[in-house]
């Protein structure tokens, strides 16, 4: 059992420290400050580049297309047309065409230096909507047991739906299941001796509301257990509810539509 635990941690370790690695080939970053281009290039041959920033930098996303020593190549997902009755109503509110950054990005390569790139890039988390975890509950209350905590080990796969975000945070709805043990006794379970104490195997279904901050979860739930040989056992909490505290980690999104792939004005 040890080992196991020991070897959940460093798998936990490398997943927790992996997505601080930033601004790698493929990743999608902002650049913090205003950064001078070296050039832009048209990603279909032969087209004109059309219409171009000096500079680039703020809120727009980039992803990171290549890396040299010297200079780093970003291409922005695509942002969304205005319609011409848009621009014609904006206009007509407010004097002014408005400024239309799909002209500008859209199908389009910016080069900047890669010193400026390495002061100012930082990685973008996307907001996903639903995503796959990893949780463990370090105890459990059950409250037919007037409120005995159980605190073997747990570990859940779960599926993550986000209901709210508030910056870097999120509030989400999770559901799941995973395995664990619990120990078996003469005073709560009937099917046993004296001295005949064991550790069975769970099986555990639950769900919760949680917290979180790009992977790291925490989170309140409720569920129930379920042991193989419960004719033999007799375990008084077999299949009855109980009350954890959870800490999770979020594996990887499930996509549910492209925003990766554009942004809007």
């Amino acid at each position: 059992m040890k080992t196991i635990i020991k070897s959940l941690i460093s798998i936990a370790t490398v997943l927790f420290l992996n997505p601080l690695i930033a601004q790698d080939v493929g990743d999608l970053v902002r650049l913090r400050v205003q950064v001078p281009i070296k050039s832009v290039e048209s990603i279909i041959s032969g087209k004109d580049k059309g219409k171009t920033f000096e500079v680039i930098g703020g809120s727009t996303k980039f992803l990171v297309i290549s890396k040299t020593d010297t200079e780093v190549k970003l291409q922005a997902p695509n942002y969304e047309k205005f319609s011409k009755k848009s621009q014609e109503d904006y206009e007509a509110a407010y004097g002014r065409k408005r400024l239309d950054y799909s002209e500008f990005f859209n199908e389009k390569i910016y080069i900047i230096k890669k010193s400026d790139f390495d002061l100012s890039a930082v990685k973008v988390e996307e907001k996903k909507q639903i995503s796959v975890g990893l949780l463990t509950l370090p105890f459990k209350a059950r409250p037919q047991d007037k409120f005995a905590f159980d605190t073997e080990f747990n570990i859940n796969t779960t599926l993550n739906i986000a209901l709210k975000y508030f910056g870097d945070y999120s509030l989400n709805f999770q559901f799941g299941a995973g395995i664990g043990s619990v120990g078996l006794n003469t005073s709560n379970a009937t099917g046993l001796m004296d001295n005949q104490d064991q550790d069975v195997s769970t099986l555990t279904f639950l769900s919760g509301i949680m917290l979180s901050n790009k992977r790291l979860q925490v989170g309140l739930y409720a569920g129930i257990d379920q042991i193989n040989n419960q004719a033999n056992y007799n375990w008084d909490s077999n299949g009855n509810i109980w009350f954890a505290f959870g800490i999770g980690y979020d594996l990887f999104a499930v996509a549910t539509d492209n925003t990766i792939n554009k942004q809007n004005n």
